[in-house]
């Protein structure tokens, strides 16, 4: 029979803590410059419809509100039906 080796285990090293911040501050210091601001943009007509005519369906649930406002805005979009042309009579 063959002997059984014993296996010591392996002590590790503790890994010294580094601080985290001081890490992060020195990459954003060295690196790029952080993003200008985004320019607030105008609202679109949409946007304003919808602020204009919310208050007609404020009664229903937001699902069925946003229904709703958008068949308004689809017939506002497409305005009023077109005049149809008068047709003149020519004499005979």
């Amino acid at each position: 029979m063959a002997k059984k080796k014993s296996v010591e285990p392996i002590e590790e090293e503790p890994v010294p803590e580094e601080p985290v911040k001081e890490e992060v501050k020195e990459e954003v210091e060295g690196g790029a410059p952080p993003p200008a601001p985004k320019k607030k943009r105008a609202p679109s007509a949409y946007n304003m419809f919808i602020k204009e005519n919310s208050h007609k369906v404020s009664d229903l649930p937001s699902k069925e509100r946003f229904k709703a406002l958008s068949v308004m805005w689809k017939k506002h979009k497409e305005g009023p039906p077109p005049k149809k042309a008068k047709k003149s009579k020519a004499k005979k």
